[in-house]
């Protein structure tokens, strides 16, 4: 599930449940509590992309998952990216400089 305006894009998702019935109510709820743009799950998995473009990206998240933290650190050792997390008064917000340069050898 998703929404879309000329700025930016907010989604959710979920896990295949044997219960098809409640998924669709999980999902909606999990997109209402995602106030901040991005997700503990998608958070980890922008950090690779995001490093290989040669712009600075900014994205909020509910909380600095362990993933997160690792994908950041393994990321900038790799492609020689920047990295930063601020705390926000609800959730963090992550800045990412990428190097489209990088060469992996």
């Amino acid at each position: 599930m998703f929404s879309q305006d000329d700025t930016s894009v907010v989604g959710s998702d979920i896990i295949y449940q044997k219960n098809m019935a409640g998924m669709g109510k999980t999902v909606a709820g999990k997109f209402i509590e995602s106030s901040l743009g991005v997700d503990s799950s998608l958070s980890d998995m922008l950090v690779v992309p995001l490093s290989l473009i040669s712009d600075t990206s900014v994205f909020r998240v509910n909380q600095i998952t362990k993933h997160l933290e690792t994908d950041l650190f393994v990321a900038s050792k790799i492609t020689d990216c920047k990295y930063g997390v601020g705390k926000l008064d609800a959730g963090f917000e992550v800045r990412i400089s990428g190097n489209s340069d990088s060469r992996m050898q």
